[in-house]
């Protein structure tokens, strides 16, 4: 455990010492480390969607369609007329649109939206971002062997620990980040633990090079 935490530390700092502490370590620290990361990562995600009411839930995954299948399907505030898509397109009876969203939102709610419709996709967009990290490690931890064909050889279980365990600041910051910025904050974080993990890389090449020196 002590060295893991110092690993996770040292990862954004000394990063001499941090390669040797990756190959020291198990397999079940680099697992728990990459469940912690995608859990940050995933937090903005999930934060925001949490917030989405009904209304404005389903209008962004439908689009236009969704007022049009309203339309459609004859759903109308109580003591008001049919909401149209062109009303709430236009911008036309502000009034009925609202009490149209609010009845909306009240239905949902009554039938059952949060368990039946908010957690599976909550659930969704966790398991989305932990495979969208999987194939980014898988990666970048094959990209990082072809660049080290020249220097020493890092089996890939310790180049996928460099990405695992240099993750913690970019992934902190992104975190930040996502909630005002969610899945841009993701794309932030590739590209700040691209250049992390290869500069590790560099260093304990370095490093090696001044030992034998």
């Amino acid at each position: 455990m002590r060295d893991y935490i110092i690993a996770a530390v040292l990862g954004n700092g000394k990063l001499r010492r941090f390669v040797p502490l990756v190959r020291k370590l198990k397999g079940g620290f680099i697992v728990f480390h990459f469940m912690v990361i995608a859990l940050a990562l995933n937090f903005p995600v999930m934060f925001a969607i949490a917030r989405l009411e009904p209304w404005e839930f389903y209008s962004r995954l439908y689009g236009a369609g969704f007022t049009a299948a309203l339309d459609k399907s004859g759903f109308s505030p109580p003591g008001a007329g049919p909401l149209s898509a062109e009303a709430a397109v236009s911008g036309a009876a502000v009034t009925g649109a609202v009490a149209g969203e609010e009845a909306f939102n009240g239905a949902m709610y009554a039938g059952g939206y949060g368990r039946q419709v908010m957690l599976p996709m909550l659930a969704f967009s966790f398991m989305l971002v932990l495979i969208l990290q999987l194939v980014f490690y898988f990666l970048a931890a094959f990209f990082l062997g072809l660049s080290r064909m020249t220097s020493s050889a890092l089996p890939y279980r310790d180049r996928f620990g460099i990405f695992v365990l240099s993750s913690t600041l970019p992934a902190a910051g992104s975190a930040i980040l996502g909630l005002w910025l969610p899945t841009v904050h993701l794309v932030v974080f590739y590209f700040a633990e691209i250049i992390l993990a290869f500069a590790v890389s560099r260093n304990y090449d370095d490093g090696e090079s001044a030992s034998v020196i």
